[in-house]
């Protein structure tokens, strides 16, 4: 394996169809533009506008530099060739088509990385503007779920003749049957919509008091409003 195509072996680039030469040429300049590779579907993650702007790029270079990384890189239908090869089809020495190559690898480097670093901020906002997307959706969805479940919820709790027992059915002590006269709660169903914590804020309803209710109420099947527990 030849040291400039290090980074190719992983790929077919032939999938990417007029595009491959392309993607070879970005992947030899940009560090780690490779995580966008993938063969999935023969999709190439370059757009047209990506390949104008290369092409701009390249036509920027002289005859003699182009010529010489095109034979270096094996792109664009020229064969590859070595140093000696190039000196003697270019009629150079190996010192001028040397620094021939270095000149077009700086001017590369310098605007392929200055091309696409704009490529990966944009594609990580793309990647971020899709994850909002996504997050809405799930929120919808989660809030559709929770309506869907409290209105479930409150047809079983009205259709429940439980819920509409008066507390004075439930055998309750004289202390507590006056706190929940003074209090308004009136039915097992306004009992169940307090929480531990509003029970015990009423006056004369303490700890001993919450704990028989809690009891009479699991007899039932029933508890109190999620909230506090004591």
């Amino acid at each position: 394996m030849r040291k400039n195509e290090k980074k190719r072996v992983n790929f077919d680039f032939s999938v990417f169809g007029q595009h491959a030469d392309y993607i070879r040429l970005i992947i030899n300049f940009v560090d780690d533009f490779s995580v966008y590779m993938s063969t999935d579907g023969c999709k190439s993650p370059l757009s047209d506008s990506d390949i104008e702007k290369i092409d701009k790029i390249l036509n920027s270079l002289r005859y003699k530099e182009k010529e010489v990384l095109f034979y270096r890189l094996s792109l664009f239908g020229c064969e590859f060739k070595t140093y000696p090869e190039l000196e003697e089809h270019f009629e150079l020495s190996m010192e001028l088509l040397r620094k021939i190559k270095k000149n077009s690898d700086q001017t590369l480097k310098r605007e392929l990385t200055k091309l696409f670093r704009f490529y990966d901020i944009k594609k990580a906002l793309d990647r971020v503007q899709a994850l909002e997307e996504e997050l809405f959706s799930v929120r919808k969805n989660t809030n559709e779920m929770v309506d869907g479940i409290s209105n479930f919820l409150d047809k079983a709790r009205h259709s429940n003749p439980d819920f509409q027992e008066s507390t004075f059915g439930l055998d309750l002590p004289e202390r507590i049957s006056n706190c929940f006269k003074e209090n308004n709660i009136k039915t097992i169903d306004q009992l169940t919509a307090r929480t531990e914590l509003e029970l015990l804020e009423m006056k004369n309803f303490g700890c001993k008091s919450l704990w028989q209710i809690k009891d009479i109420l699991a007899e039932k099947g029933l508890s109190l409003a999620i909230g506090h527990k004591f």
